[in-house]
């Protein structure tokens, strides 16, 4: 029996798609929980991976009481009005607060049922299993009935009873963890979570705050969407405020924060809260109309938080046919001693290449890479559907493969400790390609003093327009400059439109000081041709420049990892280079999983070879030097 399974996510559709081949159901507005049940014990696991049986334990009961030895559940947790629609506002303050309510948990998959893995089976085949074994519509554990075609007059019936929509799934799919065509949501109000990334002083009457400030994640960076100043409650208000209190910061987290007078009363936060809130439409320059507050969303992380599109559903099921699902783990392929489920998924479709082929590409290049990766916290790209569905970030982990290690990490902001990933040899790279990684980002320190950084990473961000020429010029001034103060330097490509040059040093000083010496030194770069160099992480400010970001010197920023691959089109690397190769290169070299071990046949070596015995302090002459 399976101990963790990532659930499948819809995709947004404009219209609800027709024909017979689709099982219709009413979208529920709750939280989204898996419930395992393994004989006498109950797990109640929410959508982002935490535990909430005992807050639940009226649910865990009613699974218990299940006819089943073994059975995992899917379904979500919500508090029925009189008429039928769903109350997320009494669910969130029966969550933060213990307000009385009646839950019920309105279940609509059955993945496993006592020792058969049903998540191969079609849809109308699990549905008649679970309804056998929740029998009943009413009760805290309810089997939620769907309509087989006729989305159109469920949808019209949805909205006019002021439900939240539709989810529509086809009838002949597998369950496939992650965002899928298989199935799709069709909203009656436009609504999504946000990243809350800061509020706004109190006008007139209003207490606590005026709205608060909205992001997106989007391609690693967080965008500045709108602010949301209706929809709360005095207790809200309260609420909000004592917990935005706790988390401010002095700048923006996002990348194209407000100018003026748009910007004069914000207070900035750590982007840690995921406010729902609906809306009418997005504008053309990317922020809400009419938006309005609905609830904070504790079962999501605020860093999958992304700016959802509708997408175009398939015409016809060859299209959205995806590999045969292994039937046993007896017919997975091992990689290191790693078993991978659905081998032949496709990870970069663009250019074919699967999980199966990923996990074989780290397997070729792990003696180079591991040097520079094992025992070091990590921060994770997920996209368990391949780059061009969902991504989301994680650092946080939990049931991963036991071949995956784990560093406890003290988290100041929330005062609790909680486990981050760690590489301790190949087997966990692989473990890693298993759950659907794409990125592995590194921190500049390691597992063991995580709060004594041992590199540091100035990355260089260049406007498209600059030639490469300009581009690697820049990090050779780079390394001029490190050069002069005694420090010795490396190059790697990106695998986008940039460089990253990594300064190695014996790790005694703090995250503060290593911050503090990195911005002195931008600033001097800056500083000899402020024309073509920026620090300033607005994107207004970027045009025709290269932004030089010493801010991936702070505890928990990260850099991605040496021989990494890239969730964009072509499956790119990070690849390390001879400083000789910048002093020649016309052109961005582009190293792909596919291209690389072609390089590697001829190079003739390791770039990086000397790098991690190389032993260089910051030393008090050098900040002398920069004024630091």
């Amino acid at each position: 029996m399976p101990k963790s399974i990532d659930v499948e996510l819809a995709s947004l559709v404009k219209h609800v798609p027709e024909g017979d081949r689709w099982f219709h159901e009413i979208k529920f507005d709750g939280y989204r929980i898996l419930a395992f049940k393994d004989k006498d014990r109950v797990r109640l696991i929410s959508r982002n991976g935490k535990d909430w049986t005992e807050r639940f334990s009226d649910i865990e009961r009613s699974v218990a009481a299940l006819p089943a030895a073994q059975a995992i559940l899917d379904g979500e947790v919500v508090v029925l009005k009189p008429d039928g629609s769903t109350s997320f506002q009494a669910l969130q303050n029966f969550a933060r607060q213990g307000e009385p309510t009646d839950l019920t948990y309105m279940v609509f998959d059955l993945l496993y049922l006592d020792g058969t893995d049903l998540r191969g089976a079609a849809l109308e085949d699990r549905k008649p299993l679970l309804e056998a074994l929740v029998s009943s519509r009413d009760g805290q554990l309810r089997y939620t009935d769907h309509i087989e075609g006729r989305g159109d007059v469920c949808f019209e019936q949805a909205c006019t009873h002021s439900r939240e929509g539709v989810v529509s799934k086809r009838r002949d799919a597998p369950y496939r963890s992650g965002r899928s065509k298989d199935w799709a949501k069709t909203k009656c109000l436009q609504e999504q979570e946000f990243v809350v990334v800061g509020y706004t002083d109190p006008g007139g009457t209003r207490s606590a705050f005026g709205a608060l400030v909205l992001a997106v994640h989007d391609n690693g960076d967080l965008k500045h969407v709108g602010r949301v100043g209706t929809g709360f409650s005095d207790a809200s208000l309260a609420d909000i405020h004592a917990r935005l209190m706790g988390i401010e910061r002095k700048e923006a987290p996002v990348v194209d924060p407000p100018a003026g007078a748009q910007a004069a009363s914000i207070h900035w936060v750590e982007p840690t809260l995921v406010a729902e809130v609906s809306f009418t439409e997005w504008t053309q320059d990317g922020h809400l109309r009419h938006p309005a507050f609905r609830g904070l969303r504790e079962d999501k992380p605020a860093d999958q938080v992304i700016a959802e599109e509708p997408v175009e559903l398939p015409d016809t099921i060859a299209e959205v046919a995806e590999e045969p699902r292994a039937s046993s783990q007896g017919d997975r392929p091992l990689v290191a001693g790693v078993s991978l489920s659905n081998p032949d998924r496709l990870f970069w479709p663009d250019v074919g290449i699967t999980k199966l082929e990923l996990a074989h590409y780290y397997e070729s290049i792990a003696e180079l890479m591991l040097p520079h990766v094992a025992h070091r916290p990590l921060s994770l790209v997920r996209c368990p559907s391949g780059y061009t569905g969902e991504c989301f970030y994680q650092k946080h982990v939990s049931h991963f493969p036991k071949a995956v290690g784990t560093v406890a990490i003290h988290e100041p902001d929330d005062s609790e400790t909680v486990p981050y990933a760690k590489i301790t040899g190949l087997p966990s790279i692989v473990g890693l390609v298993q759950m659907g990684v794409l990125e592995i980002h590194p921190w500049g320190s390691r597992a063991d003093d995580p709060d004594r950084p041992d590199r540091l990473v100035f990355d260089l961000d260049p406007d498209t327009e600059l030639p490469w020429k300009t581009v690697a010029g820049t990090a050779l001034l780079i390394r001029s400059e490190l050069s002069r103060l005694g420090l010795d330097s490396w190059l790697k490509t990106t695998g986008g439109k940039g460089l990253h040059v990594m300064v190695p040093i014996v790790r005694r000083p703090s995250w503060t000081e290593v911050r503090d010496f990195s911005k002195a030194f931008v600033d001097h770069i800056v500083s000899l041709e402020p024309g073509l160099f920026t620090a300033s992480m607005s994107k207004s400010q970027r045009g025709g420049k290269i932004f030089i970001d010493y801010v991936r010197n702070t505890r928990g920023a990260t850099a991605v990892a040496v021989y990494g691959a890239r969730a964009r089109p072509g499956a790119p690397v990070s690849v390390p280079l001879y400083w000789e190769e910048a002093e020649s290169a016309r052109e961005r070299p582009e190293f792909t999983v596919r291209n690389l071990s072609a390089r590697l046949d001829t190079l003739g070596g390791d770039p990086w070879a000397d790098l991690t015995s190389k032993r260089q302090s910051l030393t008090k002459g050098m900040r002398s030097r920069l004024g630091v």
